[in-house]
């Protein structure tokens, strides 16, 4: 499964993988319900906010892969192709 972090939010207005669920960043969420339906390799994709997105699943979910995209301000396809 491939979760895709990496864009701006523009049009939200905040950083919605970072936004709560819960009490639990939406990052997390996700990650936690693919994991619990089985799914065994989860890759998450970072761009925008890279570090703060990469500290918060290294140390919650640390069998998650990351992969940047330092492309991700040319938009969404750049980061399913990263």
């Amino acid at each position: 499964m491939i979760i895709l972090a990496a864009g701006l939010s523009n049009r939200m207005g905040d950083f919605k993988p970072l936004l709560p669920v819960g009490k639990r960043p939406a990052i997390l969420r996700d990650i936690q319900t693919a994991q619990k339906a089985g799914v065994r390799e989860i890759i998450v994709v970072t761009g925008h906010m890279r570090e703060k997105i990469e500290n918060i699943v290294s140390e919650t979910a640390p069998d998650v892969r990351l992969v940047c995209n330092d492309r991700y301000e040319n938009g969404m396809f750049s980061s399913v192709r990263a």
